[in-house]
């Protein structure tokens, strides 16, 4: 090699390494979730069917269906919408947007419920704990609409 290709080639290299370290201690700890994982209680859903009903339901249905101009917030086209992303993502998009008009007027936990409530409709399953409240990690569960297949 001259010197000329060394310093792009130890350049890609430094870029590689760098991906792994930040990427690997992810992977080597196991913190990405899916929703298949059992990421909120039962409790905490009926806490959020609770505050849907009150503040979500006049706009996206008593089933979550959608109503005239708010979008269905279960079956096929809400999960491929949401396919990939993370829970993080939906509780920030629901907290910067709803309830309409009045967007960002619920507590944080309520949103947290809600959500549960959500992925309950979705039928993802149950755990024993409620989501977290870290936006780190809720940032690190991700929506599969499906469940992978066991190894």
């Amino acid at each position: 090699m001259t010197r000329r290709t060394i310093g792009p080639a130890v350049l890609g290299l430094s870029v590689v390494c760098g991906l792994m370290a930040v990427v690997r201690p992810q992977a080597a700890q196991g913190t990405v979730a899916t929703v298949w994982d059992g990421v909120y209680s039962i409790a905490q859903a009926d806490r959020g069917a609770v505050v849907y009903k009150k503040d979500c339901a006049s706009c996206h249905g008593e089933a979550l269906t959608g109503v005239d101009e708010a979008p269905a917030l279960v079956g096929t086209t809400f999960l491929s919408n949401w396919n990939g992303q993370s829970v993080g993502d939906l509780l920030d998009l629901t907290r910067k947007s709803m309830p309409k008009d009045s967007d960002n007027t619920l507590t944080r936990q309520q949103y947290l419920d809600v959500t549960a409530h959500v992925l309950r409709a979705n039928k993802f399953p149950a755990g024993e704990a409620d989501l977290p409240t870290s936006g780190l990690r809720l940032g690190q569960i991700r929506i599969d609409p499906f469940r992978a297949a066991a190894p």
